[in-house]
């Protein structure tokens, strides 16, 4: 059915087994498997769930696209995009030295009086990278960034310096993992032939760009299914965040489950967690 579905449920509630039982019974049901989107927080999870979905369909999918969210979107780019460029996508490593070659280009005059000397070094480039992700993740450019430094002389510097980063960036076709999502929600309308439904699985590992990139894809009119539990969290440290379950849950006609039965643990470590919840929620 269309509209969106948000799940919610502890470790060991079955949150992987209803999305791999939610693909299947839509092929069961006629649905070809290029026509749905299944995303994970991982490769590896990835790989285990699309096993499980071919096993449960009884048979091998080569259009099956389970991958993790920046998979789609670097896959829907690639197939959307403009053929004759080149897109490469950025890791860490080459995210910081593409910011230390940038940062010897422009000069030490760039920056305040009380930095100039800290800017030449490699952990200045490092926590350059780790503010510039944060504010991708949160949504911000370099005009947002200038406006909350106010008469922060620091901030406004890291503003005008984002703005020259974007500018580079989109001049060679090389993306970093927000900027990756925010072309793809750029390119989200072209979705709607494409696709017929997304099933998202640990949906509390989705930073608040993948959870817009989402929220267009319901709005849009595609089956959004996603499955997690907003009171765990391993990926803090790169954007996930609590707000974007929440943000799913209050898009138009969204409708909240929860899955309240523990299959893990023994009746007595299950009852133990489920008080632990409950003092959570």
């Amino acid at each position: 059915h269309p509209g969106v579905r948000v799940v919610l449920g502890g470790p060991g509630t079955g949150k992987t087994t209803v999305l791999a039982a939610a693909a299947a019974r839509r092929l069961g049901a006629g649905a070809r498997l290029e026509r749905i989107v299944v995303l994970t927080a991982s490769r590896q999870a990835a790989q285990e769930l699309r096993r499980d979905i071919i096993r449960r369909h009884g048979g091998a999918e080569v259009g099956a696209r389970v991958t993790t969210v920046h998979g789609f979107a670097l896959g829907l780019l690639r197939e959307l995009g403009d053929p004759g460029q080149d897109l490469r996508l950025l890791r860490a490593p080459e995210q910081e030295q593409r910011l230390r070659d940038l940062l010897e280009g422009e000069g030490e005059q760039t920056w305040p009086e009380e930095i100039r000397a800290a800017s030449r070094t490699r952990a200045f480039a490092r926590q350059l990278r780790e503010v510039l992700a944060r504010a991708r993740q949160l949504g911000l450019d370099p005009e947002h960034l200038a406006v909350l430094a106010a008469e922060d002389e620091v901030f406004g510097s890291v503003g005008r310096f984002f703005e020259t980063y974007l500018t580079i960036a989109d001049f060679d076709g090389a993306l970093d993992y927000t900027g990756l999502l925010l072309a793809g929600t750029s390119a989200a309308e072209a979705c709607r032939a494409r696709f017929d439904a997304v099933l998202v699985d640990d949906a509390q590992e989705l930073d608040q760009v993948s959870a817009n990139l989402l929220a267009d894809l319901a709005l849009l009119g595609l089956l959004v299914l996603a499955l997690g539990d907003p009171q765990q969290r391993l990926g803090s440290f790169r954007g996930a965040s609590a707000a974007s379950i929440a943000s799913l849950r209050r898009l138009p006609g969204a409708e909240t489950l929860r899955l309240v039965t523990g299959h893990r643990n023994r009746e007595g470590v299950a009852e133990a967690l489920a008080r632990i919840r409950s003092r959570l929620d």
